[in-house]
């Protein structure tokens, strides 16, 4: 069922999202879940994962999963398609007489490129450009296990969004490389540490481009004057929602920031980013 979560199961960091957002009384959201029918299994809220569903229905359907497999291209031949692919480095040709192709926005285009079978496949593309803050508080916030967060804030939608991403140990380390020196601190801190961030919808637009005789595309991505604007907003908006919930150190995820210890620091923020 699509549902919300029960209060007891949501993270910790998600609460602290919505509590800052209701003290600034801005409009935040939980976003509902398909979760399962048998809502609990030793003390955890079971989330539908593909591999709880889909997959596990094509495996009873005698289905077959290729590990490990790269595809290079795709053509028609006859009534059928021949899927050229790469399987431990070793070719290997797949024939169906139906194809889905759900490689993602980049590969799917790239795929497409490959194959000739689209010239226009990739010349146009967009995705909503985000920036990540670690946000440290005084309790613990984090757990193993503990997923991703349900809450997103919407006071300035469509134009910027703010959420919780996750935040185990390994994803706190690389959020921080932008505050190296104090990457050691997550060994000891992470328990009181967690991942925000902030996305806008975009103008601008990026474009994949086939490389001859590499294996991955070339993608660019060039944000205008807006949407430089709209991020640089939106950080700030970010550290001083979390800021209300009680976050004492703020780690920007962008070069040369400075640490957000009080509403003060905000103005060390810069107000256009430029990302070129």
């Amino acid at each position: 069922d699509i549902q919300k979560m029960p209060k007891r199961f949501i993270p910790k960091p998600s609460l602290k999202l919505a509590q800052g957002a209701m003290n600034l009384k801005w409009d935040v959201q939980e976003i509902p879940r398909w979760y399962s029918n048998n809502k609990c299994n030793d003390g955890e809220f079971i989330k539908n994962s593909m591999s709880r569903t889909y997959l596990k229905r094509y495996l009873e359907n005698k289905g077959r999963i290729f590990d490990g497999t790269y595809v290079s291209t795709i053509s028609k031949k006859n009534k059928h398609w021949e899927i050229n692919a790469v399987q431990n480095r070793k070719k290997k040709k797949i024939y169906s007489k139906n194809i889905i192709l759900a490689a993602g926005a980049i590969s799917t285009p790239h795929i497409l490129q490959k194959s000739n079978i689209s010239t226009l496949a990739g010349s146009k593309f967009q995705m909503h450009p985000t920036i990540k803050v670690v946000a440290q508080f005084d309790d613990k916030v984090n757990q193993l296990g503990m997923g991703v967060p349900v809450h997103q804030v919407k006071e300035f939608a469509p134009s910027i969004s703010m959420g919780c991403s996750i935040s185990t140990k390994e994803y706190l380390k690389v959020a921080m490389l932008d505050h190296h020196i104090h990457i050691k601190s997550v060994d000891k801190n992470w328990e009181k540490m967690a991942i925000f961030y902030v996305m806008i919808k975009p103008e601008s637009h990026g474009r994949i481009r086939n490389i001859p005789f590499f294996r991955d595309p070339l993608v660019t991505y060039n944000l205008n004057h807006n949407d430089s604007l709209n991020l640089a907003n939106g950080l700030k908006q970010l550290c001083r929602l979390l800021l209300s919930a009680g976050a004492t150190h703020l780690y920007p995820t962008i070069y040369n920031a400075p640490i957000i210890r009080s509403n003060n620091d905000l103005d060390k923020l810069p107000n256009y980013l430029n990302l070129s």
